[in-house]
């Protein structure tokens, strides 16, 4: 692996987008959550509130670990690993048919389109993360 000074920085400025990812990906769902469990949109029910306050807390989680990222805490780096494995096994489980998922989600693109690009996000941030360390000065 190159360690050169601009290796460095392309790897700073690809964890910070990371980061930024996921603090977007973070807030949009807190937003969605409460608009649908507030304003019932598109006239669905709303969510059992311990699904509600799961995804709410993971969404908090992903903007912490956002925000942890773009700062460059290695603490961040290793949950955001381990946050990225969980999904990719989830979703995993999920279309095998060993877990089931109950709750409606709405949304503009087609779940299995959702889904493909979450693990394939997930597989990258893992990869990249896996192969790259925090350089310190």
């Amino acid at each position: 692996m190159l360690t050169s000074y601009k290796t460095m920085n392309i790897e700073k400025i690809i964890r910070c987008l990371i980061g930024w990812i996921e603090v977007l990906i973070g807030i949009i769902t807190v937003l969605g959550c409460t608009v649908v469990q507030t304003w019932r949109v598109y006239s669905t029910p709303s969510k059992p509130l311990n699904v509600y306050v799961f995804v709410v807390i993971t969404a908090v989680a992903a903007i912490i670990l956002g925000v942890g990222l773009i700062a460059g805490k290695t603490w961040a780096r290793i949950l955001l690993i381990v946050f990225s494995g969980y999904v990719i096994i989830t979703k995993g489980l999920i279309y095998t048919g060993l877990m089931a998922f109950s709750g409606a989600m709405i949304t503009l693109v087609p779940r299995w389109g959702i889904d493909i690009a979450s693990v394939l996000y997930h597989m990258l941030v893992m990869i990249f993360l896996l192969l790259t360390k925090e350089k310190t000065a």
